[in-house]
């Protein structure tokens, strides 16, 4: 609102002085409950905001514990997954060497079957000779 300005009176007389008070006044309780009225607004979507705003923030920290606890069960998973490669390590080597050790038993088997095979092929070739000439 305009605020109206000095008002010369009938036949030049000056104006009232309390009229022109009145009507500031009634500006300023008009511009203040506007400014009341904003204030308010504000304060009003200020706290809108707040509450968001600490809404967003608990849900980032349920996120966070929840990524953090995601993160202990994958490291608990990977630490028993390391440890098994490890044991299946162990095994193929113990594997490897028992491999290794039937071959010797092996290798060792035949010589021994061939050299037995052989003395008794001896022995029966000698048992007909002995008999002949006894």
């Amino acid at each position: 609102m305009a605020c109206p300005g000095p008002q010369v009176g009938v036949a030049g007389a000056p104006p009232d002085p309390s009229q022109h008070i009145d009507a500031l006044e009634a500006q300023l309780q008009e511009l203040s409950a506007a400014l009341a009225g904003r204030v308010a607004a504000a304060q009003a979507e200020t706290l809108e905001h707040l509450q968001l705003f600490e809404s967003g923030v608990a849900q980032l920290e349920a996120s966070a514990h929840e990524a953090a606890a995601r993160r202990a069960e994958l490291l608990a998973a990977a630490r028993r997954l390391a440890l098994e490669l490890r044991g299946l390590d162990l095994l193929e080597r113990h594997v490897q060497q028992i491999d290794e050790l039937v071959r010797k038993l092996e290798a060792a088997a035949a010589d021994v079957l061939g050299s037995g095979a052989a003395d008794a092929a001896a022995a029966a070739a000698a048992r007909p000779a002995a008999e002949t000439g006894g």
